[in-house]
């Protein structure tokens, strides 16, 4: 392990990368949970099915993941009353930013 994981891990801080990794999925399954919303508004559905149905797997997951990240914060925020943790990592504060979409 690399010091600055190994630091980060005593300090009870997530690692930069697997916040950077929670934080990406996080925006991206914001903005195809939004876009199917849109979709749904619209509409009257969701995205298309896709080819081999990948678009409306990708959506599915990306529901999964919105509810599953709003549930952390919101625990977060019930058990510590601070919400997911802020680390000193701008990735942190994509997994801010995540989170508060997801609780919308």
């Amino acid at each position: 392990r690399s010091r600055r994981l190994a630091a980060a891990a005593d300090d009870g801080e997530l690692a930069p990368r697997s916040v950077a990794a929670a934080a990406a999925a996080g925006l991206g399954s914001n903005a195809v949970m939004w876009a199917s919303l849109y979709s749904v508004a619209t509409t009257g559905g969701g995205l298309p099915a896709g080819p081999f149905g990948v678009v409306g797997l990708v959506e599915g997951v990306s529901y999964l993941l919105v509810v599953g990240l709003a549930g952390a914060a919101l625990y977060g925020k019930v058990s510590t009353g601070s919400g997911l943790p802020a680390g000193r990592h701008l990735q942190s504060g994509f997994l801010g930013a995540a989170g508060g979409l997801s609780c919308l």
